[in-house]
């Protein structure tokens, strides 16, 4: 099975990102915004638009997917905390 992300609304504009997938769903952060205008923040406070706003919630969602996965990778390399 693919992983896939959900998104749950906690009010407007603002929606809770969940990995679904192989193991344990995954929180991996939230995504605020309206129409054109979509930001995303990890769990542990890091921006993961810089520069610029993504134009759509699907483009958000799947920068902070881009993003939880970078930090996973680097997570498990030896000598990085």
């Amino acid at each position: 099975m693919a992983a896939k992300l959900e998104y749950s609304q906690r009010e407007a504009g603002m929606y809770d990102v969940t990995l679904i997938g192989q193991g344990p769903a995954v929180r991996l952060g939230l995504i605020t915004g309206i129409s054109g205008s979509w930001h995303a923040e990890a769990p542990d406070g890091a921006s993961v638009t810089p520069l610029k706003n993504c134009r759509t919630r699907k483009e958000a969602g799947e920068r902070l997917f881009v993003y939880f996965r970078q930090k996973a990778q680097a997570s498990r390399l030896p000598g990085t905390s």
